[in-house]
C-alpha cells in the first residue's frame, strides 16, 4: 500500500485577516499530509489500473447478510493465543455455501464470556447501544455474547448479533479493564464476525485470463474509542483469508476500515509474518488509491477515530456509514509481485507464485481489535448487511 485519502472537513473562518486565513489553510494541509504519511509511505503511483465494472449489479453472491440464508450465528471464545492453535478445530462444523451460511463470531483475549442473551425478552440488562449501537436485549434472533461485568453494567465487553429489517446486524464493546493482561504478539483483543468458505466455484475469483474480483461492504454505525491511559488504539477491518492451492501458503489481507491511535501503523501497516499462525498478513486500507485493494467510488474511505468519552443516545435503526472495498486481479497481481520481490522474513518467497487464479478465498470477515499496549481502553460499534459478491471486474 502507499497512499491513502482522507476527507477533510472545510473550516468556516469568520473575523480571519487574509494572512491568517492563509496560515490556517496551510495548517489543515499540514494536518492532512501528516495524517496520510501515517498511513502509507507515500513515494509513488501504482503501476497498473484496476477497471470498474459498468453495471456494478452484474455480480454473483457469495455471502449475503439475507437473515434467511443464515443459520443462527454461533460462537468460540479464546482466552490465550495458545489457544487458537490447540482448539481452532472447533470451528470444522461452521462451514458457509452461498444461500447456506453459517456465520460466527471469533472472540480473543477478553475475560471469560457466556451468552446470557439468546433470544426472548432480556430487557433488564444494561443497554450495551448507548455504546455499540445495536439494542440486542429484544428482537428478532437476539444474542449476546458476554463476560460477567457485562451482565451487570454496558461498559462490559460484550459482542451482539440480531436481525435487523431482515438483514444480519453485529455489534461489539471490547474493553480491556475486562479482559486479562498479557502480551500478544500480533494485534490484540478482538471480536471477529467470520464466514468460512466450503468448496464453490464462487471461493476462485480471480480468473486465468486476468479477470476477476472479490468485493465486500457493509454499513457501519462510526466506532467509540475511549482511551482511559496511553493505550496505542484499535481499529475495524474488513479481513479476508485466501489460500495458495497448489503451495498451501496462506495470506490473511487486513482492509482498514476505522483506525484509532498509532495502532494501526505499528501493529498492522506493510506485510508481515505470524508465527503464531503462521500466515502473512496483507495490511491495506479503503482507499481509492491503495495497491492491494480499491475501494468502490460509493464507499467511504478509511476514517480516522480520535478518542472520545461520548456515549449514543439509543440505537436508530440506521447504519450510515458505507464501505465497499474490491481486491482485483490486478490487485493481488501485484502483491504476489511484491511477495515475490520483498517476502518477509520467515517465508519463502517462492510459495506465492504469480498466478491469481491459483488462490481460493476461505474466509471473510469483519474485524473489531483493540491493542493491549498502553493501557487500558474501550472500543465499540456496529454493523449490517455484510454481504460479499464476485465479479469481472471492481464494483
Amino acid at each position: 500500500m502507499r497512499f491513502f485519502t482522507l476527507p477533510i472537513s472545510l473550516l468556516v473562518l469568520i473575523s480571519l485577516s487574509g494572512c491568517q486565513l492563509q496560515d490556517q489553510i496551510d495548517n489543515v494541509s499540514k494536518q492532512a499530509q501528516d495524517t496520510y504519511n501515517k498511513y502509507f509511505d507515500v513515494d509513488k503511483p501504482r503501476p497498473f489500473d484496476v477497471v470498474f465494472q459498468a453495471d456494478p449489479t452484474q455480480r454473483q453472491t457469495l455471502i449475503s447478510s439475507n437473515c434467511g440464508a443464515n443459520s443462527r450465528v454461533n460462537y468460540v471464545y479464546y482466552t490465550t493465543p495458545a489457544d487458537t492453535i490447540r482448539n481452532l478445530g472447533e470451528t470444522q462444523y461452521f462451514i458457509s455455501y452461498p444461500g447456506r451460511e453459517k456465520p460466527y463470531w471469533d472472540i480473543r483475549y477478553v475475560n471469560p464470556v457466556s451468552a446470557f442473551i439468546n433470544g426472548g425478552d432480556n430487557s433488564y440488562y444494561p443497554d450495551y447501544s448507548q455504546y455499540t449501537g445495536l439494542d440486542v436485549r429484544t428482537g428478532v434472533n437476539n444474542l449476546g455474547i458476554g463476560t460477567g461485568t457485562a451482565q451487570l453494567n454496558a461498559l462490559g465487553s460484550i459482542t451482539e448479533s440480531e436481525c435487523v429489517g431482515g438483514l444480519l446486524a453485529g455489534g461489539v464493546n471490547i474493553n480491556l479493564n475486562d479482559a486479562p493482561n498479557q502480551p500478544i504478539y500480533y494485534g490484540g483483543p478482538q471480536s471477529t464476525f467470520i464466514y468460512q468458505i466450503g468448496s464453490t466455484s464462487l471461493a476462485y475469483p480471480w480468473k486465468a485470463d486476468g479477470t476477476g474480483n472479490l468485493a465486500l461492504q457493509a454499513s457501519f454505525k462510526r466506532p467509540i474509542y475511549t482511551n482511559y491511559g496511553e493505550n496505542i488504539g484499535g481499529s475495524v477491518s474488513f479481513t479476508v483469508y485466501i489460500k495458495n492451492v497448489r503451495t498451501g501458503v496462506v495470506l490473511n489481507y487486513i482492509i482498514g476500515l476505522y483506525a484509532a491511535g498509532d495502532a494501526w501503523q505499528e501493529e498492522k501497516k506493510g506485510i508481515r509474518y505470524d508465527p503464531t499462525s503462521g500466515f502473512v498478513h496483507v495490511a491495506t486500507v479503503a482507499s481509492e488509491k491503495s495497491w492491494w485493494s480499491i475501494s468502490s467510488p460509493q464507499s467511504q474511505t478509511i476514517t480516522e477515530i480520535t478518542p472520545s468519552e461520548s456515549t449514543r443516545l439509543f440505537d436508530d435503526g440506521y447504519w450510515p456509514e458505507f464501505f465497499r472495498v474490491n481486491i482485483a486481479y490486478a490487485n493481488l497481481s501485484s502483491l504476489l509481485s511484491e511477495l515475490r520481490a520483498n517476502a518477509p522474513a520467515g517465508v519463502d518467497k517462492n510459495n506465492f507464485g504469480e498466478d491469481p487464479s491459483e488462490w481460493k478465498v476461505t474466509a471473510v470477515a469483519i474485524q473489531y481489535e483493540l491493542d493491549e499496549q498502553g493501557g487500558k481502553a474501550k472500543l465499540s460499534g456496529s454493523f449490517r448487511g455484510f454481504e460479499v459478491y464476485v465479479s469481472q471486474y471492481a464494483l
